[in-house]
C-alpha cells in the first residue's frame, strides 16, 4: 500500500514540476493525503491489537 502511494507521490512531484506554478499546491496535497493515510494506517493496527 506504501509503494503505491510513492508512486503517486513521484507522479505527482513530476507533474508539479511540469507545471511550476502549482507545485506548492500539489506538494501540501500530497502532504497532506500522506498524513491522513498514515494515521489511518497507524490507527487500524491499533485497533486490531
Amino acid at each position: 500500500s506504501f509503494s503505491r502511494l510513492i508512486i503517486y507521490g513521484a507522479f505527482i512531484f513530476v507533474y508539479a514540476l511540469a507545471h511550476r506554478q502549482g507545485a506548492k499546491y500539489f506538494a501540501v496535497t500530497f502532504l497532506l493525503l500522506y498524513f491522513m493515510y498514515s494515521a489511518a494506517e497507524i490507527w487500524a493496527l491499533r485497533k486490531n491489537l
